[in-house]
């Protein structure tokens, strides 16, 4: 007896079925900067970075690898002029780790400050800044917008913190030491600088609201969001290499319940799932998923292919 589509018949099962699927990021770091040894980018854009300052590799205190940048002043700071970082309506990850040993006090704590136009100080056109220590708080503004500010989450003192931002769609979280503190929804882009952009790392262009203290592994990706929920900080410096694992769990059913004339009307739907328990391959309109548990009492589930 065929059964209607839909129905809670007799012998009718749902399955969920979780998908983890993992795509490289690689492709997307605009700018890497591990400090080892040396101030320079070595992501495959090899940005020019200007020293305006007296920063300085330290080997004595550091994250991973063989150093960081040390910041000995308020008013240090690492330039990368040209307009490589506009997000536009891109997925972006900006993440790194940060140590400072001192009261901010009424400083910023300003660690990344990218503007369309520096000339005129701290009126000019900004994309993002990151601060970490604005009155002991953590604050993220993205295109003019103030996003994510939260006073019990600014930088600790004597000890290695990592700080993530990434946006997704509209959708902006802000990370400390991988735990999720804030999510915002309806986010403006990031923004064009048309090639006149200046990233200031170490300061915000109000040259007396900067950041005294240590910088390792600092990354920026433009293309991908990294991070969409709680995750382990990186354990190693995090290289040029970059993935992100997506997983959903979606709602499928054992399609042997259905009569042909059923399965013929979910084939047209793009519903069907087959019941085959040899690999046959996909039918016309759908792929076969299997492997990784998701065969179910010699049931092969399928998903139907998007048009």
């Amino acid at each position: 007896m065929a059964r209607g589509l839909g129905k809670n018949k007799r012998g009718f099962a749902n399955s969920s079925v979780t998908k983890s699927v993992t795509t490289s990021a690689s492709a997307d770091i605009d700018l890497y900067l591990p400090f080892d040894s040396d101030l320079n980018d070595d992501s495959t854009n090899s940005h020019t970075v200007t020293n305006s300052g007296s920063v300085a590799v330290s080997t004595s205190v550091k994250k991973y690898g063989a150093g960081s940048a040390y910041f000995s002043s308020f008013t240090d700071n690492l330039q990368i002029s040209g307009g490589q970082f506009d997000f536009g309506s891109n997925d972006f990850t900006i993440e790194g780790w940060f140590y400072s040993g001192i009261d901010h006090g009424e400083y910023y704590g300003t660690v990344l400050d990218y503007r369309i136009d520096s000339s005129d100080g701290e009126s000019s056109d900004y994309v993002f800044i990151m601060s970490l220590l604005e009155g002991g708080a953590f604050k993220f503004q993205l295109f003019g917008s103030v996003v994510h500010q939260q006073s019990d989450d600014g930088l600790p003192l004597n000890t290695w913190t990592h700080y993530a931002v990434t946006k997704q769609g509209s959708t902006v979280r802000s990370f400390k030491d991988g735990s999720l503190i804030e999510t915002s929804t309806g986010a403006p882009n990031g923004g064009s600088s048309s090639g006149n952009g200046v990233l200031k790392i170490g300061a915000r262009h109000h040259a007396s609201r900067g950041f005294q203290g240590y910088i390792d592994d600092l990354r920026i990706i433009n293309g991908t969001a990294l991070y969409t929920a709680s995750f382990t900080p990186p354990t190693s410096a995090v290289g040029l290499t970059a993935e992100v694992t997506n997983t959903t769990v979606d709602n499928k059913f054992l399609s042997s319940v259905w009569s042909l004339k059923d399965q013929n009307k979910k084939i047209s739907r793009g519903e069907w799932i087959r019941n085959d328990v040899a690999d046959t391959g996909a039918n016309g309109r759908g792929i076969v998923i299997k492997g990784a548990g998701l065969e179910d009492t010699n049931h092969r589930h399928y998903v139907a292919s998007v048009s």
